[in-house]
This record gives structure tokens, sequence and C-alpha cells, in this order.
């Protein structure tokens, strides 16, 4: 991955984690919360690091911030901690763990999958993933050329109605547990089951078949380019802890120019 993102920031800082290739794709972007809070004063010491770091980036990204980690007087301030850093919400995250494999035989009638492993297809993971959460879709210009993550790591699937990508999902092997992330459908495509059938279309690949323990999670993986929410250890099978991943103003506003 280092080949194709030379810049990538794979470090720990004290509260934070970073993984950063300083691409155009924002979701490859991200600074992790990783601490239990309970004093605001270090929760807001921590996010004015977070904000200093992100814009002195060429690019912009994300700031994942997990509820379960902060107490009731942290949460209770984080609005204004947050707001006097200039971050501005991108998108709504609730995390989930389960023994929940095998969920079903994947197919649809109306769909076909592709594996994602060239250029057209990682281009339509990229598409989608852009239009379903707001993201210019030019910014995904820059993953067309980048397959390792493909070939070497995650195995994800495009979903096709007709000609037409519609859905995506992609998981990755991490600590005996099967992360799926980056689940996103056409807005004009959903409410159709097309997420429900790419998502098990990818769960019962052949690569996650004999898994060790069968158990979808979401535990930050740390592959050079590329990153993932951390949930809390303790999160109960289906359990939900609530989270936010933030930006910076500043480059939402460049974004739209």
């Amino acid at each position: 991955m280092e080949s194709h993102f030379p810049r990538v920031d794979a470090t720990d800082r004290p509260g934070l984690a970073i993984s950063w290739p300083n691409t155009h794709f924002p979701f490859h972007n991200s600074l992790f919360l990783t601490e239990q809070l309970t004093d605001a004063r270090v929760l807001q010491d921590r996010v004015q690091e977070a904000a200093a770091y992100m814009r002195a980036r060429s690019y912009g990204g994300l700031f994942v911030v997990c509820l379960g980690n902060l107490s009731e007087s942290a949460k209770e301030n984080l609005a204004a901690i947050l707001a006097r850093a200039k971050f501005v919400q991108a998108i709504p995250m609730t995390g989930m763990a389960g023994d929940i494999l095998p969920i079903g035989a994947p197919g649809h009638a109306a769909l076909r999958f592709v594996r994602i492993w060239d250029n057209s297809t990682i281009h339509a993971f990229a598409e989608l993933n852009c239009v379903s959460y707001g993201v210019p879709i030019e910014m995904s210009l820059s993953l067309v050329k980048e397959h390792t993550l493909w070939h070497e790591h995650a195995f994800g699937f495009v979903a096709y109605e007709g000609d037409k990508p519609v859905s995506t999902a992609t998981a990755i092997i991490n600590e005996g547990c099967l992360f799926l992330f980056l689940v996103a459908t056409a807005p004009d495509a959903r409410r159709k089951g097309f997420g429900e059938a790419v998502t098990s279309c990818v769960t019962c690949s052949p690569r996650s078949d004999g898994h060790p323990t069968d158990r979808a999670a979401c535990n930050r993986t740390r592959i050079p380019g590329i990153s993932a929410p951390r949930i809390p250890p303790d999160c109960e099978i289906y359990g939900m802890h609530a989270g936010v991943l933030m930006r910076v103003a500043s480059y939402e506003q460049e974004a739209v120019r």
C-alpha cells in the first residue's frame, strides 16, 4: 500500500490514532479518538490537536469520535468543543458486533455481483461511496489506480443492475473478526434489498469461509492507507455504540467549491 500512498502517516499519539495517506478520497484520511475520557478539558485538548493536524494536511478527511468512550460530562461538552474547533458533522455512524454469520446465501434476482479488483470496479465502488456519503465524485478518481488494498488486504463486491453499479460492500479479516465497511447504495436504488444482498455476498465470500470466530465486529485495523473505526471491546452482541465522524469545516467548504 505504501508504494501507492508513500506519504501515509500511520502513527499513534496519546489519545489519537492516525491513518492518513493524504489522498483526495477522504474516507482513507482518518484520525480516531482512542481513549476513555472523563475530563472535558482533556477532550478539548484532543479535539484541538486533531483539528490542527487536519488543517496542516493537503486534503480533507475524517475525525472519528466514539461516544461510548466519553463520560456524561464529556458528552455534554462535546458539541461546544467541536464547534470551537470548527468541526462539522460528516457522517453519523453506529457500530455493531455480533456472532451473526452466516447471514443467508447471497443472491438477488435483479443483480449480478462482481468482485472489486480492477479499475472499473474500484471506480464504481468509490463513486457509490461518494454519492452515498455526500463527497464530491471527483475525489474518487485518486483510487482508480490503487489495486493493492483489493489484491492483498480487502475483499469487496459491486452489485450491478444491468450495467449500472447500484450497491457495494467491502470486508477485511482482522484479529479473528470480519470487519464490514464502506457499504453504500445509490440513492435511487435504495429500499430494494440491494445493500443486504451485496453484504451477504461479501460475508459468504470464500475469503471469509472458515473464519476462526465467524464473528462480525467493528475493530479498528491499521493497514497503511486504510482505516476503520474502533468500537469499544465491551460492545455487547448487537449492542450499538453511536459514533460521529467529523471533518474540519474548511475542508467541507473547499470540497463544495
